[in-house]
């Protein structure tokens, strides 16, 4: 068993801005594994700016705002569909789905993935390179 007090992490997470281009050190300093959950783990993140497309195959992706907001995008067979997910609001992201995040200002959040991680993409629409 894996016990976390998040307030003492986050106070030391150093924020990733996506925006400038940022090394593989600074990414995994900005987001922090907290541990395996079944197949996948759990994650403690804090950046701003714009993800890469990701999509998780076998399994959903669920998500808790800790600080600030973000939209998450998502990419349906047909269509897309933006969300704003405030501080304090969760949501699952189902498998499957190509989605990224936008975060105009710093956001921090808890993400759990119980399955690989899966393909990330910077292509205009990933759906179309599979």
């Amino acid at each position: 068993m894996h016990t976390h007090n998040l307030e003492a992490l986050i106070a030391h997470i150093p924020l990733l801005d996506l925006e400038n281009n940022p090394t593989q050190v600074e990414m995994e300093s900005s987001f922090m594994n907290l541990g395996s959950f079944d197949d996948g783990s759990v994650f403690l993140g804090k950046w701003s700016g714009q993800t890469p497309w990701e999509l998780h195959p076998d399994g959903d992706e669920f998500l808790l705002i800790l600080e600030g907001n973000l939209i998450v995008t998502l990419l349906q067979e047909d269509c897309s569909q933006e969300i704003l997910v405030d501080k304090g609001t969760t949501c699952i992201i189902p498998r499957e789905v190509w989605h990224r995040t936008q975060a105009d200002s710093p956001v921090t959040l808890l993400a759990i993935i119980g399955s690989r991680h899966g393909a990330v993409s910077v292509a205009k629409d990933p759906r179309i390179n599979r």
